[in-house]
């Protein structure tokens, strides 16, 4: 996936389920840190339908994916998708170098579907969105639209996009995503099938040999909104085995498919 999970993209696929399999997908957090999805009479809805997704833990992404006909990524495809075949840079982000813009952005056409980014966007080093870019409590305290970088005007190259090489947005920043990890057994057991667009009964993924809704086997890469720069980098490591099935108002996630 070229962007993180959008709102209006968790919201459809709340809306494909049964009233019991997305009421285990779905948590009313409110309209904190831009989280605007709520549910009606049965009917979910959101106000910033561009913004990326929070609030996803494994088991709500592993059913998002399986619904999609999609599977989880590796991290090790998470590094292969920043930096293809290049050389690695020793601390680098997403977009290849390690130069990143340091100050507060300022955002116009706030929430809509060409929400952007009217001050402060650098045109020399790559843009992302962590602590010092949108502070946690700050004017704009969560995450922003996906692949807001890339439509700015000032955009000029990979880096001022923050772009991996193959075009991925938000690979750095923005969210802290799921990866099935190598750092444990049940991690090294993915085989990288693909769902099926079903999920189980209970409104689970039912695939083979994907982590469990437990999360053991899966971890995070990738920094996100309110988070220390480094934390962004490519080869960073510290949450790459992490088991955690809470949902956090920094994570969210994409899936891929294997080329045939």
């Amino acid at each position: 996936m070229k962007y993180e999970i959008s709102q209006q993209g968790y919201v459809d696929f709340l809306n494909s389920l049964t009233t019991a399999q997305a009421s285990i997908h779905f948590q009313n957090f409110g309209s904190s840190n831009r989280y605007g999805i709520s549910v009606t009479s049965g009917v979910y809805s959101t106000t910033k339908p561009f913004v990326a997704c929070s609030y996803i833990n494994w088991s709500d992404l592993a059913a998002y994916l399986d619904w999609c006909g999609l599977r989880p990524l590796t991290e090790l495809e998470f590094e292969k998708s920043c930096r293809g075949t290049l050389v690695p840079v020793p601390n680098e982000y997403a977009w290849g170098t390690t130069g990143i813009t340091t100050n507060p952005y300022s955002l116009i056409n706030n929430g809509a579907y060409d929400e952007n980014i009217s001050a402060n966007y650098s045109t020399s080093n790559g843009n992302a969105a962590y602590n010092l870019t949108t502070p946690y409590n700050g004017s704009i305290n969560g995450p922003l639209r996906a692949g807001i970088f890339a439509g700015n005007a000032s955009n000029i190259d990979r880096v001022t996009a923050g772009s991996t090489i193959y075009g991925i947005m938000e690979m750095s920043g923005n969210l802290l995503e799921h990866f099935v990890t190598v750092g444990n057994p049940s991690g090294r057991l993915f085989t990288g099938e693909h769902g099926n667009g079903e999920l189980s009964t209970s409104g689970y993924a039912d695939v083979d040999n994907w982590p469990p809704a437990s999360s053991l086997g899966a971890g995070f890469r990738g920094g996100y909104w309110f988070y220390y720069p480094w934390y962004l980098r490519v080869s960073e490591r510290s949450g790459a085995a992490g088991t955690d099935p809470t949902r956090y108002n920094s994570d969210g996630g994409r899936g891929g498919r294997t080329a045939p």
